[in-house]
């Protein structure tokens, strides 16, 4: 009986089928309405678990000339790194791969105008700027479509979820309640509760 117990278990080992691990990589080419693109990376661990890194490049106008701002057009230049831990849910092909998950998320984003003030010297530029620093983390609920749990192709995410945050604001000019009202962007420091809602199409190698 001991010889056929560890005969089944070293064919168990054996042929037993292994776990489909690879990388998603996914985007969403929709954010750039809102002045955004982010580009996610995830570690899949089939049916498990997936670890995420995702980058947001923040721009807006997200096609203009940054070397040759116009006058009195705000620019924001920044970016946004997140890491999110996914927690997959009974996974089924056709109804999709339900998933909790938790994420932190770092932003620093640049807010700059060349002023042109009428009421002094309407002939010269005057250069302002300003960052916000955000530090944020949510919880989540999302939903991963895919033809096949453990095989190559291509992926749909959709997510949902609710955080607490953090903003830090620097400006970068002095006379700042009149200066202020250069800015089309009203900003405002301390907590915050950040809204997580978005979607991404890609591919799963």
């Amino acid at each position: 009986n001991k010889l056929k117990d560890k005969a089944k278990s070293a064919y168990s080992l054996r042929f037993k089928p292994k776990s489909y691990n690879s990388f998603i990589i996914t985007a969403n080419p929709a954010a750039l309405i809102i002045s955004q693109l982010p580009i996610y990376i995830e570690y899949y661990l089939e049916k498990k678990m997936g670890l995420e890194i995702q980058y947001t490049s923040i721009r807006s106008p997200f096609f203009a000339n940054f070397s040759q701002p116009k006058a009195n057009i705000e620019y924001t230049n920044g970016y946004a790194v997140t890491f999110k831990q996914k927690f997959y849910q009974n996974p089924k092909p056709k109804s999709g791969m339900w998933y909790i998950a938790y994420d932190i998320r770092y932003s620093n984003t640049r807010y700059s105008i060349d002023a042109i003030d009428t009421l002094s010297n309407p002939n010269v530029a005057i250069p302002l700027a300003r960052t916000m620093q955000a530090f944020e983390a949510s919880a989540q609920f999302g939903d991963k479509f895919m033809k096949s749990l453990n095989k190559p192709g291509f992926i749909m995410d959709l997510y949902l979820g609710l955080g607490i945050g953090y903003k830090i604001e620097k400006k970068q000019y002095s006379n700042t309640s009149y200066y202020d009202t250069f800015f089309k962007t009203k900003l405002s420091e301390g907590l915050y509760l950040p809204l997580r809602l978005g979607f991404s199409f890609g591919y799963l190698f």
